[in-house]
């Protein structure tokens, strides 16, 4: 007649993985730290490797969830990129529409100038009064004093000439 544990005996020598601890300051505090929680020392270390292990598999999840986190942000992102890159094109093209505008208007308001009124005005800083000297027109002549101040503001618009308070200068 056999033992009547002996199947049991096989099973557990099968499931048998020897562990060598570093030395025996570590095992006998190990040995320690099983007692208060009321293991074995094998008990104990099944445990911590059991925590492990889960720490290992938490720290997978976690991670995965990052990753998909940051692809859908990236997802996100790269959406919103290229609707910035639509919306910097469009203001592209309305940009050089206006720069194509703008040097329309300035070739317009050039055209519009009496060419004599540029030419004083390229010589140099001068005054308005000068100005109006230069073109023959006297102090008295309110439509003439008019039509060269409207002329001067809209080369000051058009960015041809800059007023220095008292001088008017040539800009282009």
């Amino acid at each position: 007649m056999g033992r009547k544990n002996e199947g049991k005996t096989e099973t557990i020598k099968s499931r048998r993985a020897p562990v060598y601890i570093p030395d025996m300051k570590t095992k006998e505090k190990w040995q320690e730290l099983a007692k208060k929680r009321g293991k074995s020392l094998s008990g104990f270390m099944l445990d911590a490797v059991e925590f492990y292990v889960e720490q290992i598999e938490s720290n997978r999840l976690e991670k995965a969830r990052d990753i998909e986190k940051i692809e859908r942000n990236t997802e996100e992102l790269q959406k919103e990129l290229e609707k910035l890159r639509k919306l910097v094109s469009g203001l592209e093209y309305e940009l050089n529409l206006c720069r194509k505008n703008s040097e329309s208007t300035k070739k317009v308001a050039v055209e519009s100038i009496d060419s004599e009124l540029i030419s004083v005005l390229k010589k140099g800083p001068i005054s308005t009064e000068e100005i109006l000297t230069h073109l023959g027109i006297r102090m008295d002549d309110a439509e003439g004093k008019a039509n060269v101040a409207r002329q001067l503001h809209l080369l000051l618009d058009t960015g041809f000439i800059r007023y220095l308070g008292k001088v008017w200068i040539w800009v282009e």
